[in-house]
């Protein structure tokens, strides 16, 4: 039986893998999660593990389904080898700004599942609207010498042979099987299967919520992506509203007098992210006198107010224009 190791967040771009895996004769895989120690490393783990275990719950009962799939092997930090070599080349490439920050223990995980699949997908539809052919990693990498090979199937060989010292540790020790396929050709795939109730029991959201949020950066690529059928009222309701004060920012400084390098809709990405509550911080100089930072204090209690009641507002008046009722549901 030919095996397949696939790392599994339980996202849509794994699950998408997942997916192709389970449909294929004579297949075995092994999902792996990485999950890490510190809870402030990933906010949504619990949420991921949830999606996984529903995920793989709902595949094997479907009738297309003729792989073999394993249950999830979950590790921690403690869990990954000693590579002092990974760990040089990590920290000297750490501050470019192609490199996430959990490629630090990531990157580890194929030393103890060699070769292991890793669902990185084609550029997003945005980026390809922007004249781009390819994601921004990826071309990021071919600058420091990384060489790709497409092939016909959407997965792509890597070549780190004469690419810069230590990329090659950092990134060929993965399998690439989705890097040419891009979110948007995989949706009509996913209609094609009839595996809609697959897709809707996955976490790609960054938040830690009851529901995808729709405004962080993994909700955004998906909806830019053309994916926006998959998302929940929820979800949809506030990127709307995010989209509406992106067109209004700079209305709403003036309306609330608060200036600041945050705009509004950061302001309601981080009203959304704590659970619809905003604490705008003021951070006084210690030479200020207790009376002025007491004032400032209040001032920035009372914006923070403020704008909670406007962006709840906006949320009203969008699900009566809608006439939906999300808590209700």
């Amino acid at each position: 039986m030919e095996r397949h190791n696939l790392l599994f967040t339980g996202g849509f771009d794994s699950t998408f893998r997942l997916c192709q895996l389970s449909r294929m004769e004579g297949v075995e895989v092994q999902p792996v999660y990485f999950k890490f120690d510190d809870p402030l490393g990933r906010l949504n783990q619990q949420k991921e593990i949830d999606a996984q275990d529903a995920v793989i719950s709902c595949l094997r009962n479907k009738n297309a389904t003729r792989a073999v799939i394993l249950d999830p092997v979950r590790l921690s930090e403690s869990d990954l080898p000693f590579d002092p070599d990974y760990d040089d080349a990590f920290n000297w490439w750490r501050t470019s700004s192609f490199i996430q920050a959990q490629l630090r223990c990531i990157g580890k995980v194929p030393l103890l599942f060699p070769g292991i699949e890793i669902a990185r997908e084609g550029p997003t539809l945005k980026h390809r609207q922007d004249g781009h052919k390819y994601g921004k990693t990826r071309i990021a990498l071919m600058k420091h010498g990384m060489k790709f090979v497409d092939k016909s199937d959407g997965s792509a060989l890597i070549d780190g042979s004469h690419a810069e010292p230590g990329l090659d540790l950092l990134y060929c020790r993965f399998t690439y099987p989705i890097l040419g396929i891009s979110e948007t050709s995989m949706a009509p795939l996913i209609h094609e299967w009839g595996y809609e109730d697959v897709f809707k029991l996955t976490w790609t959201c960054d938040f830690n919520l009851d529901h995808p949020c729709g405004v962080c950066h993994n909700c955004e690529t998906k909806w830019d992506s053309g994916l926006k059928g998959f998302f929940g009222l929820e979800a949809t309701r506030n990127h709307m509203i995010k989209l509406y004060l992106e067109k209004h920012n700079q209305e709403l400084v003036q309306k609330f007098g608060y200036v600041s390098s945050v705009g509004f809709p950061e302001l309601f990405t981080q009203y959304v992210k704590h659970n619809y509550f905003l604490a705008l911080q003021f951070n006084p100089n210690k030479s200020l006198p207790v009376y002025a930072r007491n004032f400032f204090t209040g001032l920035f209690h009372q914006k923070s107010l403020d704008i909670m009641s406007y962006f709840k507002s906006l949320m009203e008046q969008w699900e009566k224009d809608h006439e939906v009722d999300i808590h209700a549901s």
